[in-house]
């Protein structure tokens, strides 16, 4: 069996675009969600990869409001901008999140990707 690549969705797990940008739309800006679709494996209808436009045009067929971080009740970071922050690499970070040290929370399905509460990263340096 081969090895599924770091940061990356085995084919069979996959969600679909617009479940996945359901679950993630609001909670993200489009570029970040436009990444994390990549990452998933999500496809555009016409088969195409994700850009922050096709994110855009699909979030706003969809009714999804765009992300706002003025209005999020509790600031939120990517897994990755938490392991700058923290000056450690992206997978000692997530070997935290394992080991429970640093707890996210995750608004797709197979908890990926991470979002880790901004006031944590204060608490744990």
């Amino acid at each position: 069996m081969a090895r599924v690549k770091t940061g990356r969705y085995p084919a069979e797990l996959a969600p679909s675009a617009v479940e996945a940008l359901r679950k993630l739309g609001g909670h993200w800006p489009d570029r970040e969600l436009a990444v994390s679709l990549n990452r998933m494996l999500c496809k555009t209808g016409d088969g195409e990869s994700w850009t922050t436009v096709r994110v855009r045009d699909m979030r706003e067929r969809l009714g999804i409001p765009e992300y706002d971080a003025t209005k999020v009740d509790v600031p939120m970071i990517s897994l990755m901008k938490a392991a700058e922050k923290l000056g450690i690499c992206v997978g000692s970070a997530k070997s935290l999140v394992q080991r429970g040290i640093l707890p996210p929370t995750s608004a797709s399905p197979l908890s990926l990707p991470y979002q880790v509460e901004h006031r944590l990263l204060r608490h744990n340096q």
